[in-house]
């Protein structure tokens, strides 16, 4: 009733506005991800879902491609090759070009989600 005029505000507060801090805080998350949810709560709420769930969808593109990288590092190099086999004569070969564009592919991906 908006028109209730209570006459003991601190038994109105204690009875009307209470909180469950364990309903409202995850105290196993840090500061980060706390600060992260809320953000992402907040432009929900504000009407912008649709961006939020393509950040979302963007960003775990980019962390699956990063597995798959990762990944594919791993075997090449535990089929007992580094990838750098130059036949002994003691030249250096850039094996490891591609992998490091394929990385700064990633990076630009996540930069690209992180500026939006």
């Amino acid at each position: 009733d908006p028109t209730y005029v209570t006459r003991d505000f601190v038994a109105h507060l204690r009875l009307r506005h209470r909180c469950d801090y364990s309903v409202l805080a995850d105290f196993e998350a840090d500061e980060e991800s706390m600060f992260a949810r809320a953000l992402r709560d907040s432009l929900k709420t504000a009407g912008f879902e649709a961006e939020v769930e393509e950040d979302d969808r963007i960003l775990a593109e980019v962390l699956a491609q990063s597995a798959r990288e990762a990944g594919s590092d791993s075997a090449s190099s535990t089929d007992g090759t580094d990838g750098n086999d130059n036949g002994g004569d003691g030249s250096s070969d850039s094996g490891g070009s591609s992998s490091s564009s394929e990385v700064g592919s990633v990076a630009a991906a996540a930069a690209t989600v992180t500026a939006e």
